[in-house]
């Protein structure tokens, strides 16, 4: 099954267990996009020497692609060890809408560069969505 397809099926779904989410963690972060540990954070600050940051945050209809965009474009991603990426959302932010940030992200990165995502609900984020992003060399 494609993650497009287990995206799709998961939107019509309630009440996904915690087995299957695991399952869809893994179709999400494989090719070096990796679910986020502290662990994966410290070792990315340790292991680099540079950090290029930004955030953004959006209001409209497709925030969440367009404040994506702004935030890929406003940070120097060349050379890039790790582009760690924190979405603060107000709970609404849907696997598929992931789906889309994590392909436009990979647009803008260099192959070998690791993505680290995470996401919270914030409950001071009422209809807009808040994203750091840091480019760690």
């Amino acid at each position: 099954m494609k993650s497009s397809e287990i995206f799709d099926w998961l939107e019509n779904t309630t009440n996904p267990t915690h087995k299957l989410i695991t399952e869809i963690n893994n179709v999400i972060y494989k090719d070096g996009i990796i679910s986020v540990d502290k662990s994966d954070i410290e070792n990315a600050l340790k292991n680099s020497n540079e950090c290029d940051y930004n955030t953004v945050r959006k209001y409209n209809d497709d925030k969440e692609i367009s404040a994506i965009k702004e935030l890929c474009e406003g940070i120097d991603l060349k050379e890039a060890k790790y582009f760690i990426v924190i979405i603060s959302q107000n709970g609404s932010l849907t696997f598929a809408k992931t789906h889309e940030m994590l392909d436009l992200i990979s647009e803008y990165v260099e192959s070998d560069t690791q993505i680290i995502i995470w996401d919270y609900k914030e409950d001071r984020i009422w209809n807009d969505i808040k994203i750091t992003g840091m480019a760690l060399k």
